[in-house]
């Protein structure tokens, strides 16, 4: 189980990861570009002359175009874990050209003038609208039903989880960079995988979920729970009766300084992020009972970010799985969590 206290801030992790990614692979380059523009010498050398407010418009532009070519990367893995993906997705842009040209009812004969005045696609390479626009219409006609793509979907999925990682036992892309993220910003990121209703599922037989991420304040840090079950359990199964329960003291965390909140609208600026908040995440738990919840009537109120938070995430062991968390008060303050199947 993964528990933590702060002040945090949604954001979309997909678009986060890519922006990350493109930051560090990018940082030396720009650094090197600032020091030109500083201390460069010699004939020739024409970036010191720039003025800063050009140099900083460089920058942006380098960043911003290393974010779109990283961003499919993020965004394709993302859609098939959340299976929000189509079958042709799945096919590399070689079968999708082939597809295109393949799949019209016309000869390599006919010229392409005719072709346009008939609406079909010509020889020419499509440009990505044209190719997606086409794809599209083929998938309504049914053309990819029988497409073998599910084993690279699979693939995908699990790709995802290795990429950001999760509670479990994995280390991901923000695991990797957690020390970058404080030294250059001041912030950490959590992200949980999150199980959905099965109506939020584009695909029948496949369950629905995403991954929600939070940039967050560092916190101290205070103990690693985790459950395991001993041999003789796995071979017998556990006690229906019986929970693993830990109470344990917490430091309450209090309202940061102005300058800590600084540390978000720094994180969000550089790496062009925006408030993202999933709608798993907006109300009650999607796919939680809350007891003695009370619904409240009336439109939303608008949220100010960031906001204090208590971030769990738990890796079930057993179904179905129920999770207990208790803060109670004074000065230290003191959390329970224990987990039970029902």
């Amino acid at each position: 189980m993964d528990v933590s206290m702060s002040w945090a801030l949604p954001v979309k992790v997909d678009r986060l990861g890519a922006h990350l990614q493109a930051y560090v692979e990018t940082l030396d380059t720009i650094i090197t570009l600032r020091l030109c523009n500083r201390h460069g010498a010699g004939s020739g050398i024409f970036v010191q002359k720039l003025p800063v407010e050009i140099i900083q418009v460089i920058e942006k532009l380098i960043f911003r175009e290393i974010c779109k070519a990283k961003y499919p990367e993020w965004q394709v893995e993302l859609h098939c874990f959340e299976n929000e993906c189509r079958p042709v997705d799945h096919l590399l842009r070689e079968e999708q050209l082939d597809c295109y040209f393949g799949h019209d009812d016309y000869t390599a004969d006919v010229c392409c003038n005719c072709q346009k005045e008939a609406g079909l696609p010509s020889h020419d390479e499509p440009d990505d609208e044209q190719l997606q626009k086409r794809l599209a219409k083929l998938d309504e006609q049914g053309h990819f039903d029988n497409y073998e793509w599910y084993d690279v979907h699979s693939e995908r999925q699990g790709d995802w989880v290795t990429r950001v990682g999760n509670a479990k036992s994995i280390d991901g892309f923000f695991d990797e960079h957690d020390e970058l993220l404080g030294e250059h910003f001041g912030v950490s990121v959590w992200t949980s995988h999150v199980r959905l209703d099965r109506d939020k599922c584009r695909h029948n037989y496949d369950a629905a979920h995403t991954t929600v991420a939070y940039l967050t304040l560092p916190d101290p840090y205070q103990r690693e729970l985790r459950w395991e079950m001993s041999e003789d359990d796995r071979e017998c199964g556990p006690w229906t009766g019986c929970e693993s329960g830990y109470g344990i003291p917490v430091k309450l965390i209090g309202h940061p300084t102005p300058a800590s909140l600084q540390r978000f609208a720094r994180a969000m600026n550089i790496l062009d992020l925006k408030v993202f908040e999933h709608e798993s995440q907006a109300g009650p738990p999607v796919g939680f009972r809350l007891k003695n919840a009370v619904i409240k009537e009336g439109p939303p109120k608008k949220k100010t970010w960031p906001r204090s938070h208590f971030c769990c995430a738990a890796y079930p062991l057993t179904k179905p799985y129920r999770v207990h968390i208790h803060i109670g008060g004074g000065p230290t303050g003191h959390a329970a969590a224990d987990n039970a199947k029902e």
